[in-house]
């Protein structure tokens, strides 16, 4: 699946934030579910430092549901 076509430029904008830079190509599944790991390792490290959880998955919860429905 091509993620970059997927992703709205906001999502895209996030994950580069995130240190997550989606290329134009065809990703695996066993690509994307790294992808997704690292964004809910983001979403957990940026939470224990502001001890926000509920902002930081509500910020990423498009882009984990997109990534977890191309997984099953």
């Amino acid at each position: 699946m091509n993620l970059l076509n997927t992703f709205t430029i906001e999502q895209n904008q996030l994950l580069n934030e995130a240190g997550i830079y989606i290329q134009d190509k065809d990703y695996s599944k066993d690509e994307i579910k790294i992808i997704f790991n690292s964004i809910v390792e983001n979403v957990m490290n940026k939470s224990l430092k502001n001890r926000d959880m509920t902002n930081s998955l509500q910020k990423y919860n498009d882009i984990i549901n997109i990534l977890d429905n191309n997984i099953n």
